[in-house]
C-alpha cells in the first residue's frame, strides 16, 4: 500500500475550506445542475473523509467517502483530483479510472483539468488513456506548453526517452524560451549518455538568456552527474554558467575550483574561488576552501600551504587547526604539526582531538613524555563528554600505549595495549606491540607468542610481526628457530636495521660471530644512531668510523 504522507490531522484543522465550493459547469451544454442537497451531502462526505483520514488513519474509508463526494459534485476539479489520487494511492486504479471517465464531461473545455486527470491516469498505469487527456489539453490551448511538458516528463520518468524527447521538442516549438523544456530535453540526452548533446542544449538555453530557477537547478545536478562520472572537462561549462547566474554562491565557486584542481589547472582553481564577490574581504575562507579541495583530492602537499595560511589569521576556527595538524602529520612533518597543535590547544584547551594530534606529533619527534601528557589530556577531556556525541578513535589506546612504552612506562603501556586488544581486536598492531615489549624484556614469553600469532593470522607476511616471533624464540634460547624465523622476517623487510641486527644477534648466539658482525655492520650503516649495535661492534674491535656514511660537503 502506498503511503499517504500528504494527508494528516493538520488538514483536518482547516475543515472544508481547502476544497472550493462547487463551481458552475464549464458549458451550458454539459452542465449538470446540482441541488443544494447534493452540495450539502457532498461536503458531508468530504468532511467525514477528512475525519477518517486525520483521526483514525482509515485511508480506505476516506477514499470511499471522497469518491462519493466527487460523484455528487463532478464539476469540482479539486474534489475529483483528491478522490482519484486517494484511490490510486490505495491501488484502486480501476475505480479511479471509472471516476475520472464519469466526470470528464464536466471538464471537457478545461486544459488544466485535462492535464490533471491525465496525470492521475498515468500514475494509475493507464498511459494510453492518459495521452488522450494530455492531447485534449493541447488542443484546447495550443499556446500553452505545460501539457506537452507534463506528458514528456512522465514519459521520461517511465523510461520512454525517445518519445519524451519528441514531446519536449514540441513544447519548445510553442514556447522557445521555456526553461523546463530545455531541461527536459537535456535530461533525455543524459539518459542516453549523450553528454555532448546535453551540453549543446544547455548552451542553446543560455543563448536564449534563460536564467530560470529550473535551469539553474538542472545545471547544478548536471554538473554533479558529470563530475561523478569523471567527465570533468564537460562539467566546467555548466559550472562556469552557474558562476555567472549565482555569483554569491560560494559552493558553486568551490566546486568549479575542485574540478580545475582535479584537472591539474591549479591557477584556475584559485581564480575560480577569487570570482566569489566576497573573496577579497574573506581571504581566510578562500584559503580554507582550497585546503579542503586539495585534501579531498588526496593532494595534502598542495593543501598544506593553504591550511597554514588559514591558521596564521585571527579567529581561526577549530576545524581549520585540526585540518592543518592532520595534513602535516600525514605528510610526515611532525615538527611543524607539534608547533601548530600547541597553538591550537592554547586557543581551544578543551578539545580532545587537538590534544590528541599534539600528542601524536610529539610521539613522531620522539618527545615521548610530552606525548604522554598530551594524550592523557585528550583522554581526560573525552572521558567527560557524552559517548553518544564524541569518542576518541579506535586506535587511541594503541597510540597512547606506544607512547607509554617509548617513555618506559611499561605498566601503563600494558594497560592500554590490553584495553585495545579487548575492545578492538581488529587492531592487530596492538597484539604485536605488546608481544614485542614483553620479548624485549624477556617476560611473559608464552603469552607474547600467543599474541603475535594473532597478529600474524591477520598479516602473515608482515616482516615486523615475524621479527617479533623470532625475537621471542631468541629470548627463549631457541636460537636455531630464532635464526630461521628472523631470516624469514628479513626476506619480507630487507632493509630494516632492527631486523638485520636481530639476525646478527641470533648468529652470535650460535657462535657464528663472523657472520653476526657482517649483519651488525649492515644494521649500523642503515642506522648509525643505534647505540646497542655500536657497542656490539666496538666489542668486536670493528673500526666504526669506516662504517659511517661520509658527511655531506
Amino acid at each position: 500500500m502506498r503511503t499517504m504522507a500528504w494527508l494528516g490531522v493538520s488538514v483536518l484543522i482547516g475543515g472544508c475550506t481547502s476544497i472550493r465550493p462547487p463551481q458552475p459547469a464549464v458549458s451550458p451544454e454539459t452542465a449538470v445542475v446540482q441541488s443544494d442537497d447534493d452540495v450539502a451531502e457532498a461536503m458531508a462526505y468530504f468532511a467525514r473523509g477528512r475525519l477518517f483520514q486525520g483521526l483514525d488513519h482509515n485511508h480506505e474509508k476516506a477514499a470511499v467517502l471522497y469518491e462519493k463526494a466527487a460523484r455528487l459534485l463532478p464539476e469540482n476539479l479539486e474534489l475529483v483530483v483528491l478522490a482519484a489520487k486517494s484511490l490510486v494511492t490505495l491501488d484502486q486504479d480501476e475505480t479511479a479510472k471509472a471516476l475520472i471517465q464519469s466526470v470528464a464531461l464536466h471538464h471537457a473545455d478545461s486544459a488544466h483539468a485535462q492535464q490533471e486527470l491525465g496525470r492521475i491516469l498515468w500514475d494509475a498505469g493507464y498511459r494510453e488513456k492518459a495521452r488522450v487527456y494530455f492531447k485534449q489539453a493541447m488542443r484546447l490551448d495550443p499556446d500553452d506548453s505545460q501539457a506537452a511538458l507534463g506528458l514528456a516528463f512522465l514519459m521520461l520518468r517511465a523510461g520512454d526517452t525517445p518519445d519524451a524527447r519528441e514531446w519536449f521538442k514540441d513544447a519548445l516549438q510553442s514556447a522557445p524560451d521555456n526553461a523546463l523544456a530545455y531541461v527536459g530535453l537535456a535530461m533525455s540526452a543524459i539518459e542516453t549518455d549523450d553528454h555532448e548533446a546535453a551540453l549543446a542544449i544547455v548552451e542553446k538555453a543560455i543563448e536564449q538568456d534563460i536564467s530560470d530557477p529550473a535551469l539553474i537547478f538542472f545545471l547544478r545536478e548536471f554538473a554533479i552527474v558529470l563530475i561523478s562520472q569523471g567527465h570533468l572537462d564537460e562539467a566546467l561549462m555548466p559550472l562556469q554558467t552557474l558562476q555567472e547566474f549565482e555569483p554569491y554562491d560560494l559552493e558553486i565557486h568551490q566546486t568549479t575550483a575542485l574540478v580545475y584542481a582535479r584537472l591539474g589547472h591549479h591557477d584556475k582553481a584559485r581564480e575560480a574561488l577569487q570570482r566569489w564577490p566576497e573573496a577579497a574581504e574573506q581571504p581566510a575562507t578562500v584559503a580554507d576552501r582550497l585546503a579542503q579541495i586539495y585534501e579531498s583530492g588526496d593532494d595534502p602537499a598542495r593543501a598544506i600551504p593553504y591550511a597554514l595560511q588559514v591558521v596564521e589569521m585571527a579567529d581561526t576556527p577549530l576545524v581549520a587547526w585540526l585540518r592543518a595538524g592532520r595534513l602535516l602529520l600525514s605528510e610526515n612533518r611532525p615538527e611543524e604539526a607539534a608547533i601548530v597543535m600547541a597553538k591550537a590547544t592554547e586557543q581551544y584547551p578543551n578539545d580532545a582531538v587537538a590534544w590528541m594530534f599534539r600528542g601524536l606529533a610529539y610521539s613522531a619527534i620522539e618527545k615521548y613524555e610530552q606525548a604522554v601528557q598530551a594524550l592523557e589530556k585528550a583522554a581526560a577531556i573525552a572521558e567527560r563528554m557524552d559517548p553518544d556525541e564524541f569518542s576518541l578513535p579506535t586506535r587511541f589506546d594503541f597510540w597512547i600505549g606506544a607512547a607509554y612504552e617509548r617513555a618506559e612506562r611499561f605498566a601503563d603501556a600494558e594497560r592500554h595495549f590490553r584495553r585495545s586488544i579487548e575492545k578492538y581486536p581488529q587492531i592487530h598492531e596492538a597484539f604485536n606491540y605488546l608481544a614485542y615489549m614483553w620479548a624485549e624484556k624477556a617476560t611473559n614469553l608464552d603469552e607474547a607468542k600467543t599474541l603475535v600469532k594473532v597478529a600474524l593470522d591477520a598479516e602473515p607476511e608482515s616482516g615486523a610481526y615475524i621479527d617479533t616471533l623470532g625475537w621471542i624464540y631468541y629470548q627463549q634460547g631457541r636460537y636455531e628457530k630464532a635464526l630461521e624465523t628472523l631470516r624469514h622476517a628479513l626476506e619480507q623487510t630487507p632493509d630494516h636495521p632492527v631486523i638485520i641486527e636481530h639476525v646478527g644477534d641470533a648468529l652470535h648466539a650460535l657462535d657464528r660471530t663472523g657472520e653476526a658482525v657482517t649483519y651488525w655492520k649492515r644494521s649500523f650503516q642503515k642506522d648509525p644512531t643505534n647505540q646497542e649495535v655500536y657497542r656490539k661492534l666496538k666489542g668486536e674491535g670493528i673500526d666504526l668510523n669506516a662504517l659511517k656514511p661520509p658527511e655531506a660537503p
